[in-house]
């Protein structure tokens, strides 16, 4: 009988730790507007990113390709190119709703001496959950 009590009360601390381990999906609203547009070739790969910007300033980059490597190799030359005294900090996956819709987002957030910001590249092209 005692093997039978610790085998529920493991199951229900597992299910209590589950429960409390899952966190809501924190998704950050923009609405954007097209600020520019960048092509690059990766190989035997092309990388199509879209750059907009949001009304708080925030900068998200459409990534188009159908490569992950050469997406993710994007998103790191585009951040060396736009912010050459930036250095990345972090890189994390994230759900944002950009005029309305809810996409997959690599949120990078990048820092100078004096700064910090937070860029948004959309990989819904090359990512799929």
């Amino acid at each position: 009988m005692g093997g039978r009590n610790r085998k529920h009360s493991f199951l229900f601390l597992l299910s209590f730790c589950f429960r409390f381990s899952k966190r809501e999906k924190a998704v950050e609203t923009f609405n954007v507007k097209p600020v520019e547009a960048f092509r690059m070739e990766d190989g035997d790969h092309t990388v199509e990113l879209l750059v907009f910007e949001s009304d708080a300033g925030e900068t998200i980059v459409k990534v188009v390709t159908d490569n992950h490597m050469a997406g993710v190799g994007a998103e790191y030359s585009f951040i060396r190119h736009k912010f050459p005294d930036y250095n990345v900090e972090r890189q994390a996956l994230t759900e944002v709703s950009i005029n309305g819709a809810t996409v997959y987002c690599d949120q990078l957030t990048i820092r100078n001496e004096a700064d910090v910001k937070k860029v948004f590249f959309d990989i819904s092209t090359f990512f799929s959950r």
